[in-house]
């Protein structure tokens, strides 16, 4: 007698849910980048007046962009990877989709700046001195040998994407088979750890760039958007918060931020307060109006959605990854007509610099992302979460 083969069939593999676009966070974004490029790009002079006053202010503590990028990466992140904990291709998709959206354009910057550029002209005054300290760029180690004097000419905004890169090697780790309530206490003890960490620090004479770029003492902030996201995984706690909490959110964040501002001078960086509680009230301030985007359903709420979801705001927030990676390098090459921006325009020169540097940014950002990131982006659907297989469909195909 002959066996005859049969199989009993296998479910096809399922596809989950990325966590789905909300506009508003789009034009989170768009504020952030508009925040970090006036604050880098400012010349007010020492003493501005009139409405120059307004502008020079907002440059002033424009750096608070930069926690507002890591809110929003902690929410993003953390949210997606919770989405997709039990795929079991969990790994391999976070860091495939991570690696296709920041290394393309990071090390393409970094090649033209540090190769190719110093291969056919002449480097400029720090240059050299930047080219040799190249290797912290290259292993996004920057944000912990920059404090220390190590001179990164060009460059010196990529300790950000530093945090944020250390950040994406950790967290995946901490959050894979970890509770929601493992994960909360972890991001309370993440938050508390960095306002400890920095209060050593600035009394025991850190210097203020310590303190700004060292991954342990910027964490509180990543933390709070990851503990955003955990919350918003139960559905109950969700209802409550829309019931109890979301009418007052935009009023509370305020609150929290101005009473900040009156013990920080405006959020002065040099300054014990801001070093030390003050960039958790920030966080607390931005982690509070996304909270708004997400659950609001108060007029202040929806009105706050809707300005968020305007098109300049959402344009600004789609290429605010290379804005950020290009103002900078631009800004360094427009520096030298300074001098013509003052002769042109007299007071408004700062404005106009301003200006001419943010539509630079944006217009070489537009054209990077639709002729270069995007083919990469394209390669995302490589590295899409798949369900786990129950035993039953994942059975071998049986004999008779």
């Amino acid at each position: 007698m002959t066996t005859a083969q049969s199989s009993v069939s296998v479910a096809p593999v399922q596809k989950l849910h990325f966590f789905q676009h909300i506009p508003a966070l789009d034009g989170l974004r768009g504020i952030a980048i508009l925040l970090v490029l006036i604050h880098n790009a400012g010349h007010f002079g020492a003493h501005p007046s009139g409405a120059f006053w307004v502008t020079a202010l907002i440059a002033a503590i424009g750096w608070v962009g930069v926690q507002l990028f890591f809110v929003l990466s902690g929410f993003l992140i953390t949210a997606k990877l919770l989405e997709t904990q039990d795929a079991p291709n969990y790994f391999s998709v976070f860091f495939g989709r991570r690696i296709l959206r920041i290394f393309p354009l990071y090390y393409a910057a970094l090649i033209v700046g540090l190769l190719i550029v110093p291969a056919i002209t002449q480097q400029p005054a720090g240059g050299e001195a930047s080219t040799s300290h190249q290797v912290w760029l290259w292993t996004f180690l920057l944000n912990w040998v920059h404090p220390l004097g190590l001179p990164t000419y060009g460059f010196p905004h990529f300790w950000s994407l530093a945090v944020e890169e250390q950040f994406y090697l950790i967290w995946p780790f901490i959050v894979y088979k970890a509770t929601q309530t493992t994960l909360a206490r972890t991001c309370y003890a993440l938050i508390a750890a960095a306002l400890v960490i920095r209060t050593v620090l600035a009394l025991g004479g850190a210097t203020e760039d310590m303190i700004y770029e060292f991954t342990f003492c910027r964490m509180d902030a990543l933390a709070m958007g990851a503990l955003l996201a955990v919350w918003l995984q139960s559905p109950d706690r969700t209802r409550l918060l829309q019931e109890k909490a979301a009418a007052r959110l935009i009023p509370a964040a305020f609150a929290i931020v101005l009473l900040g501002a009156v013990f920080s001078r405006l959020y002065t960086r040099s300054l014990l307060f801001t070093q030390t509680l003050g960039y958790t009230l920030l966080a607390v301030f931005f982690a509070l109006i996304l909270l708004a985007c997400l659950i609001g359903t108060s007029k202040l709420n929806r009105w706050c959605r809707q300005f968020l979801s305007t098109s300049l705001l959402r344009s600004l927030g789609k290429y605010s990854f290379a804005m950020y990676v290009f103002h900078f390098p631009i800004q360094l090459r427009l520096e030298s007509f300074l001098p013509l921006f003052e002769q042109r325009f007299a007071a408004w020169s700062g404005i106009a610099f301003l200006v001419v540097v943010g539509l630079a940014s944006y217009v070489a950002a537009f054209f990077s992302y639709h002729l270069y990131e995007k083919h990469f982006l394209r390669l995302k659907s490589w590295f899409t979460p798949r369900a786990r297989l129950e035993p039953s469909q994942s059975e071998l195909p049986r004999h008779a």
